[in-house]
């Protein structure tokens, strides 16, 4: 199929499914934030899935995916602890 034989039809299906897919990140967020969930979770939980098909396909997650997300210490804390 050539990019000029797309039919109204057709592109009206691609571009709703863009916005559905922008909105169900968007929602996403929103019922994080108001469930009190960090961003990072949600990055942990999808990086948790994803490693568990990586490894179903007998590969290794932290090789194919990288390191698993982690929450950072705010700048300073450890000197703060440390001269304290």
């Amino acid at each position: 199929m050539c990019m000029s034989c797309l039919s109204s039809a057709e592109a009206v299906v691609i571009s709703a499914g863009s916005v559905l897919t922008l909105a169900k990140g968007a929602v996403d967020r929103v019922g994080d934030a108001l469930a009190g969930r960090h961003p990072i979770e949600r990055q942990q939980a999808a990086w948790d899935a994803n490693a568990g098909f990586v490894a179903s396909l007998g590969l290794d997650p932290a090789g194919v995916l990288g390191a698993r997300p982690a929450v950072s210490e705010p700048a300073g804390v450890g000197l703060v602890a440390a001269t304290a």
